[in-house]
């Protein structure tokens, strides 16, 4: 018998919620938000309680960031999405002064379920006062896919994050020069110069230079025949900065696999066709300042690009500019979320 299924749109559910109050949070406090910035569909956010509710079931990706002025807490701005099916995931930053973020995937499969974002440190967070906003946090529902009548969940997503990068650069003709490789730990190792040529030719090759210098922290391996179905990225200015009218900044985010290693030399990654995504672009006038926590988002949600079983994958961030002819170096926090078949 054929199993019937139902096609779901991710734009269905999603909602998204902003704070804009510079109260500290203690120690085991949610994070009051205290406005709606977006509400479509079943998830709902009740001010009273600080609580989100995901009415249905499915797996539901959760981005947020906090814009920090102090703490005495020992162990840095921490925070933790918990939930009412027992996550609890953590995002910190051991920065005090500045922007603390994170990402979850919550799966729901026994619906309602009810999220916080709470204060996990050891000592009361004071926030920015000077900004207009002091914080955001959005939760869309990633079931872009078929689901079956019980809520089958599609067969992975893989969040990402690069908070610690010292800086993405360009070249003077405005191609990526410096990107980041986001994984799974925050060292100064994500980042890599391209060698000459390599933008044009697709591809990112390691030459160690030392042995903190490898990649292997941030590529992982494709545990199964897979997929790519979408990817969505964010990123967030973390120093303001200045452009001029008729040039402009295109962030990107796009996968990369190991295509050759030749052992003591070096390591290429060729970057998978139809992977690359941009976000908006960062338009240039005259005397406009581009402040810190200016997000900037991007998404493409056509891809189907096959990745093997074993294959080495990473996840490139960088950004290209267009009128500018001069090297340009730029900060950001970057995060987002891949969705796999």
């Amino acid at each position: 018998m054929t199993e019937k299924r139902e096609e779901k749109n991710m734009a269905e559910n999603a909602l998204q919620i902003e704070l804009k109050s510079s109260a500290p949070i203690n120690v085991g406090a949610k994070v009051p938000f205290t406005s709606i910035a977006t509400q479509l569909g079943s998830i709902t956010y009740d001010s009273g309680n600080q609580k989100i509710t995901l009415s249905e079931a499915g797996v539901y990706l959760v981005n947020w960031w906090l814009a920090t002025q102090s703490s005495a807490s020992s162990n840095g701005a921490v925070f933790a999405l918990t939930s009412s099916q027992g996550d609890y995931l953590i995002g910190d930053s051991p920065i005090k002064a500045g922007e603390v973020c994170g990402v979850a995937v919550i799966h729901v499969t026994a619906p309602p379920v009810t999220l916080s974002l709470v204060n996990t440190g050891t000592a009361p967070v004071y926030l920015a006062g000077q900004v207009p906003l002091q914080g955001s946090l959005a939760v869309t529902e990633e079931n872009s896919g078929s689901v079956g009548p019980t809520g089958t969940a599609p067969a992975g997503i893989i969040p990402f994050y690069a908070g610690y990068i010292d800086s993405l650069s360009t070249d003077s003709e405005g191609k990526p020069q410096r990107v980041a490789l986001a994984g799974f730990e925050s060292t100064s190792s994500n980042q890599i110069n391209l060698q000459p040529g390599d933008w044009d030719a697709g591809t990112i090759t390691f030459i160690p230079r030392s042995t903190s210098n490898t990649g292997y922290g941030c590529s992982f391996l494709m545990p199964y025949n897979a997929t790519v179905k979408s990817l969505y990225v964010l990123f967030g200015i973390k120093s303001g900065f200045y452009l001029d009218t008729g040039t402009n900044l295109r962030p990107f985010a796009a996968l990369a696999s190991l295509t050759a290693d030749i052992p003591g030399n070096r390591m290429i990654y060729t970057i998978l066709p139809g992977t690359l995504t941009y976000t908006e672009p960062i338009v240039g006038i005259t005397n406009q300042e581009f402040p810190v926590y200016t997000l900037k988002r991007g998404e493409s949600t056509n891809i189907s690009v096959n990745i093997p079983a074993g294959t080495l994958v990473t996840i490139v961030l960088g950004f290209s500019t267009e009128g500018i002819e001069l090297e340009q170096y730029r900060l950001f926090a970057i995060s987002g979320g891949i969705l796999l078949e």
